[in-house]
């Protein structure tokens, strides 16, 4: 029998966005973090989840697996390439970084979860989703500070929440980064 893990981080699997690790390198005031900033299509966290997946191919078709676990290549040419070989199951992980490539070599999207509270995604701008003290979450933006409680961006509608979610599988491989415009996987890859 195959057993499948999928693994949503943090209780329900909500995050917060932050630039910093730390509330006190944070400079400047804070605004409040609405349920609104999280629907907002405009906000980082959703124009960058949207950047990373304008990177991947708009087809939804899946990539393969390489054997040795490294990357899923495309038909197009686009691949992922994991920052390390992915074990079996998502029990083994430890963390989960993995670069979008563009056909001609170029880099257009990284994406590591370091399985510590913390989702760093990156286009064309960046995006940091951090849960502080293990009840605060902060999101910074071009210099713009949003802050609210664990249970007020919980209360928010589903799949608003900036988080992440993935399976890993003996022969399969699968990733979501949630926002706004991002319902769905990113990604799927077998072999």
């Amino acid at each position: 029998m195959r057993r499948a893990a999928i693994v949503t981080l943090l209780l329900p699997g909500f995050l917060g966005v932050a630039c910093a690790r730390d509330r006190d390198l944070l400079v400047g005031p804070s605004e409040p973090l609405t349920c609104d900033l999280l629907q907002d299509a405009t906000n980082c966290w959703a124009t960058t989840a949207a950047q990373v997946r304008g990177c991947l191919p708009g087809d939804s078709s899946d990539g393969i697996l390489s054997s040795d676990r490294t990357a899923c290549l495309f038909a197009d040419g686009t691949e992922v390439r994991f920052e390390t070989a992915l074990p079996v199951t998502a029990d083994e992980l430890t963390r989960l970084s993995f670069r979008v490539v563009e056909p001609g070599g170029a880099v257009c999207a990284t994406v590591t979860d370091d399985f510590d509270n913390r989702i760093v995604i990156e286009g064309e701008t960046t995006a940091v989703s951090e849960l502080q003290s293990s009840e605060r979450f902060v999101l910074t933006c071009g210099g713009d500070i949003y802050e609210a409680s664990f249970e007020e961006v919980s209360a928010c509608p589903a799949g608003t929440q900036p988080t992440d979610s993935f399976v890993v599988q003996p022969d399969e491989v699968s990733f979501s980064l949630w926002s706004v415009t991002t319902p769905g996987p990113l990604f799927s890859c077998s072999r």
